[in-house]
């Protein structure tokens, strides 16, 4: 099958959230058996989230009276998953995923926020292009909801979260992931 994805997705470091972004993926997948089928693809992400000194690692340099970093990152996440089908009724089908994603990471902006003890806030930008690569670094956890149109086309609903296995970016933070990814799909052959 071929299938096309659009969702909003929200990443956070520790427990304060970033914010929203809009997610484009296309993946192609293959059902081996009435339970189980593999799937793989490539989403075009954003990741918008902020950091504190502790959290980001900050290699060499002067960061005296840094406040915070607030990072946005474009991503290209290509996820390998595993699905696991529950008995369909009629053209309604509950499924649950699971895999590994690699991001590569095509442009990090972080702007780095400094608070000093007069109340003087003032601001430091970086930005790195296509130096960050984490392969088969993201755990997915997904469940999901199909809906048969016809024998060829579904359409689907995928609520997720990823989370790292190794830090991510440049300041390798434990960068989590989650939302919900909408997809149409193509049968390449109608199934018996």
């Amino acid at each position: 099958s071929l299938n096309f994805s659009a969702g909003p997705g929200i990443s956070s470091v520790g427990n304060k959230a970033g914010r929203w972004a809009a997610d484009f993926g296309i993946g192609i997948g293959y059902r081996f058996s009435k339970h189980f089928g593999v799937r793989a693809g490539v989403v075009i992400s954003k990741k918008i989230y902020s950091a504190t000194p502790k959290q980001y690692n900050l290699g060499g340099g002067n960061y005296t009276y840094l406040e915070k970093i607030n990072a946005n990152c474009n991503v290209i996440d290509i996820p390998l998953t595993i699905d696991y089908y529950f008995k369909q009724k009629g053209k309604h089908v509950w499924f649950i995923s699971t895999g590994l994603s690699s991001y590569l990471m095509k442009k990090e902006s972080y702007d780095y926020v400094y608070k000093t003890p007069a109340g003087l806030t003032y601001y430091k930008e970086r930005t790195i292009k296509n130096q960050n690569k984490h392969f088969f670094s993201v755990l997915n956890l997904s469940a999901g909801y199909q809906y048969s149109l016809n024998h060829r086309f579904s359409l689907a609903a995928q609520p997720y979260v990823e989370l790292p296995l190794t830090g991510i970016g440049e300041g390798k933070v434990k960068l989590n992931s989650g939302g919900i990814l909408f997809s149409i799909k193509a049968k390449f052959k109608k199934g018996k």
